[in-house]
Parts: structure tokens; sequence; C-alpha cells
């Protein structure tokens, strides 16, 4: 991992997501399918109950290597979520 994610980590334990966000698609705009990348990104959004945007950053990782231990956990937690979630409850 590089320093520059190491310090998106950082931000990511803080909290501080929209810091997070910008040194990650820093670091993507380099390469575009650094894994490392792709995952702390996913979890970002799956903070932020972005679960599209996850999946598709998970997928891209799944892609590279179909034994990423973490981007397997937080699909498979994602999927999980969105099979359970019912919009109605949303909504009275």
């Amino acid at each position: 991992m590089t320093g520059e994610l190491n310090t998106a980590e950082n931000l990511f334990g803080k909290g501080e997501l929209e810091e997070c966000l910008n040194l990650i698609n820093e670091e993507l705009e380099s390469d575009e399918n650094n894994s490392d990348a792709l995952v702390l990104r996913a979890r970002v959004y799956y903070n932020q109950q972005k679960w599209g945007a996850a999946l598709n950053d998970l997928n891209k990782v799944l892609v590279q290597n179909e034994k990423h231990v973490l981007a397997k956990n937080y699909k498979q937690m994602v999927l999980n979520i969105l099979s359970f979630w019912n919009k109605d409850s949303y909504n009275p």
C-alpha cells in the first residue's frame, strides 16, 4: 500500500470520508486497477450506503483476483444488505 493509501486509510478510520475518497481517486487516476485502492473506496461507499458503487469496485477487484478475501467479504455483506432491504420501511 502506498503512502497516499495509508493516509487515506487513516482518514477512513477517522470518518473523514470525503478527504479519503479524494486521495483514493487520485491514486486510481494513475492505476485504475489498484486493488488496494478499489477495496478501500468500496469500504467508503459501504459506509455511505452507496451499494452499487461498492459492488462495482469489489467486482473489479474480484475479476483480478477471485480469492481476494476482503473484497469477497465486503461483496457478501453488500449482497446480504440488498437482499434484506425493504424500501417500504423507509416510506411509511
